[in-house]
């Protein structure tokens, strides 16, 4: 019986570790993203002011929209092996949320910076 019991007992401490260390993970993730969006918005909407660096502000969104769009594909067929596919389609709307919050804010600097300082945009494809 105590066999029982210390098992059943260590399997829930286990669990709870796991439980911790996972909430822990995605406390630290708010670090990452608000570092990425305070730097990052700041950056294009006080310091550019030319037209060819808006143009490169966009190739760097379109290759990013490329790396997290594969990065979530590729994620997202390991949580389907893990845990199946409930999780996976958690996972998945969780990530195009934060790519959507990332793209948006990004056009939202761009556009803020082409209002304020009147810069003139051509050939700009998305």
């Amino acid at each position: 019986m105590s066999d029982i019991v210390n098992t059943m007992f260590s399997s829930h401490i286990d669990n709870n570790i796991l439980l911790i260390g996972e909430l822990f993970l995605a406390a630290i993730s708010q670090f990452a993203f608000s570092q990425f969006f305070l730097c990052s918005s700041f950056s294009i909407r006080h310091m550019v002011t030319k037209h060819d660096v808006i143009l490169q502000i966009y190739e760097g969104l379109n290759k990013y929209l490329t790396i997290a769009i594969t990065f979530t594909i590729i994620a997202s067929i390991f949580f389907y092996i893990k845990l199946g596919i409930d999780e996976t389609i958690i996972f998945i709307m969780l990530n195009i949320l934060i790519i959507m919050i990332i793209y948006y804010d990004y056009i939202d600097a761009i556009e803020h910076v082409i209002k304020t300082k009147n810069i003139q945009m051509q050939n700009i494809k998305n």
